[in-house]
């Protein structure tokens, strides 16, 4: 995040830029004195200054005045004015944001939590649904070997029931000879 000293310095020096004044890197708040009070200097870029020929005929022209930035209507005290607004509705933007941010943030964190403990409920569902599994296959098992012993029980039941159905009708098939 910027620091706000920095905003504030940038937002002072775009004022200041924007309202006319310039910033000098001289020493001091007035330009040095030429050295030859008969002969001005020559600005830099101008016609006949070193590095740029002189056009014959003509001087240097003059520097044009002062404007105001294109789109900026009024004074420079309604343009100061107005980056004074404009950098208040920025840094309310700004603050709005931030709190937006925040709370998407926040919502992010519950929604992540909500998620990770979703996560361990699957996990655990998935091991007591894995458990349960387990169990009725166990149970499975067990019914089956005890079907498997309860048929060989009947069957051995069957086969002395037999035995003694043909024991008793051996007996019976004799007593009736007897007690006649």
């Amino acid at each position: 995040m910027a620091n706000p000293a920095w905003l504030r310095t940038g937002a002072w020096l775009m004022l200041l830029a924007s309202s006319g004044c310039t910033i000098s890197i001289e020493p001091g708040w007035h330009p040095r004195p030429h050295a030859d009070p008969n002969n001005p200097p020559i600005p830099p870029g101008a016609p006949g200054a070193p590095g740029n020929p002189a056009i014959p005929g003509k001087g240097v022209p003059p520097l044009p005045p002062a404007v105001n930035p294109p789109g900026l209507p009024g004074t420079a005290a309604d343009q100061t004015s107005f980056m004074l607004q404009r950098m208040q509705n920025i840094e309310d933007d700004r603050k709005a944001m931030m709190m937006r941010l925040t709370t998407l943030e926040m919502q992010l964190r519950e929604k992540d939590q909500a998620v990770t403990q979703a996560g361990y409920e699957v996990q655990s569902s998935t091991l007591q649904m894995r458990k349960s599994r387990e169990e009725l296959q166990q149970w499975k098992a067990e019914l089956t070997e005890m079907r498997n012993r309860i048929r060989t029980i009947e069957q051995e039941n069957r086969l002395t029931v037999e035995v003694l159905i043909k024991a008793l009708e051996q007996f019976v098939e004799k007593e009736p000879t007897k007690a006649r």
